[in-house]
C-alpha cells in the first residue's frame, strides 16, 4: 500500500516534509512515494484551482510545502487541508539570544528585513526598532552575520537553510515572532481524490505526536504546535509560492467589504494626477508604468489585492510610506506619498471625490482595498 505525495523542492524544508510523510504513513502500514515539483515560479503556482487539480489528478494524493496562516487558515476553492502537523513562521534572528518579542529589543535597534516581506509591517507597531531593508533574505542575513545590524526578521526555514550553508561561519539564533500573522501551520493539501490518503497521513501524524517522534522530525525547521482538528483549516488564504520563497507578504485588515457596497471616494482627481507624476519618476521602473509589475510586484489586478486578501488602504500605505522607493525608503514628502496612494486607488477603480487624501488619513484608513480585475 502506497501514499504518493508531491513535495515542493523549492521549499527550504522539503526534506523535512518528506521525512514526516514517510514516518506518518509507515505507522499505518503504508509506504511513501514522492513526486517533486518546483513551485517557486508564478507559472507553477498550485494554488490556481487548475494547477492544483492537475497535480493531484495526474501525480499525487497529497501536496506539501505550502503553509497556512494560523490566524486565517483558509484554502482556495476545491482544496482541503489536513490537521496541521507543525508550525513555523517569521522569526526574530540575532547573533546571541533571540527574544520572541520585538518590544524587548533596545531602543533604536536596527532590524534587517527583506524587501516587500511581511515583517516590514511590524515596524509601525514597534517604534523602538528601525528597519534596515535588503533586496533579499541572504543579503539581510549577511548584514546580521557581519554585525552590521543587531537583529533580523525573516522566514524561519530560510534562516535554517542559511545557517546550514554557513555552518563554519557565524552562529545565528532565532525564535518565532509573537506578532499578528507571523505564525503559519504546516499542512498536507489534497482534493476529493486524496481523502483516503489524507486520513492515513493524519492518523499517522497523531501517532508520531503521541510518541514524541514528531518534534524530532520537524526540527529545526518547525515546532509541533497545538493539535487542531482538520476542520480548523477552512476553504482560502495560503501564502503563494512566490511569497513563501521571499518570506511572504502579509495581508491584514480589520474591515470586511460588504456585499454590494459602493467604493468610497477618499481622494481627488487632481491628487491622483499629481500622484501619477510622482509614481512615474520614482516607482514605475520597478512596478511598471501601467502598474503591471516588473522587478517589483503589480499594483493593480487580482494578483495585487483580491477580496480574499482582505487588504485595507492603511495596509498598503504602510508599506508604501515606510519602505518605498526601493533603496531610499521614506525619502518622499508626506503629500507625495498620499498622492501616489491616490493614483493607486484610481488605477484600481476607486472613484475620485472632492477632497484629497491626507497622509494621516491614509495611515489609518480601514477602507477595504480590492483591486481592479483589469
Amino acid at each position: 500500500m502506497e501514499v504518493v505525495a508531491c513535495i515542493d523542492q523549492s521549499s527550504p524544508a522539503a526534506t523535512m516534509d518528506m521525512n514526516v510523510v514517510r514516518a506518518a504513513v509507515a505507522t499505518q502500514g503504508y509506504s511513501a512515494r514522492f513526486e517533486k515539483f518546483d513551485g517557486s515560479g508564478v507559472g507553477d503556482d498550485p494554488y490556481s484551482e487548475k494547477n492544483f487539480h492537475k497535480l493531484t489528478s495526474s501525480r499525487c494524493q497529497l501536496v506539501l510545502g505550502f503553509p497556512v496562516d494560523v490566524q486565517a487558515p483558509l484554502l482556495p476553492t476545491g482544496v482541503k487541508g489536513s490537521a496541521p502537523y507543525g508550525q513555523t513562521g517569521f522569526a526574530l534572528v540575532t547573533r546571541d539570544h533571540a527574544p520572541p518579542e520585538l518590544s524587548q529589543l533596545a531602543e533604536g535597534t536596527e532590524v534587517a528585513v527583506a524587501y516587500e516581506t511581511a515583517p516590514n509591517l511590524f515596524f509601525e507597531h514597534h517604534t523602538n526598532i528601525q528597519s534596515d531593508v535588503h533586496p533579499d533574505n541572504d543579503d539581510a542575513l549577511d548584514a546580521l552575520a557581519k554585525g552590521k545590524v543587531k537583529a533580523a526578521m525573516l522566514w524561519a526555514p530560510i534562516v535554517v537553510q542559511y545557517t546550514q550553508r554557513h555552518a563554519k561561519g557565524h552562529k545565528l539564533f532565532f525564535a518565532l515572532l509573537n506578532e499578528p500573522h507571523a505564525r503559519w501551520d504546516l499542512v498536507a493539501l489534497y482534493d476529493d481524490s486524496g481523502v483516503a490518503a489524507a486520513e492515513v497521513f493524519d492518523k499517522g501524524v497523531g501517532e508520531l505526536r503521541a510518541s514524541g517522534r514528531l518534534a524530532a522530525l520537524l526540527a529545526p525547521y518547525a515546532v509541533v504546535g497545538d493539535r487542531p482538528t482538520a476542520s480548523a483549516v477552512k476553504p482560502a488564504n495560503v501564502v503563494s509560492r512566490n511569497e513563501y520563497n521571499r518570506g511572504g507578504l502579509i495581508k491584514v485588515s480589520n474591515t470586511k467589504k460588504k456585499s454590494g457596497a459602493k467604493a468610497p471616494a477618499i481622494y481627488s482627481a487632481e491628487q491622483a494626477s499629481a500622484g501619477q507624476q510622482v509614481f512615474m519618476s520614482n516607482c514605475s521602473m520597478c512596478h511598471g508604468a501601467d502598474l503591471g509589475g516588473i522587478t517589483g510586484p503589480a499594483l493593480k489586478g487580482q494578483k495585487f489585492a483580491s477580496a480574499k486578501d482582505d487588504f485595507a488602504v492603511s495596509d498598503i500605505f504602510g508599506i508604501l510610506s515606510t519602505q518605498m522607493p526601493a533603496g531610499r525608503p521614506g525619502t518622499l514628502k508626506p503629500e507625495e506619498y498620499a498622492a501616489v496612494m491616490a493614483f493607486i486607488l484610481q488605477q484600481n477603480g476607486y472613484p475620485a471625490g472632492p477632497n484629497a487624501l491626507t497622509y494621516a488619513q491614509a495611515q489609518t484608513s480601514k477602507v477595504p482595498l480590492i483591486s481592479s480585475s483589469k
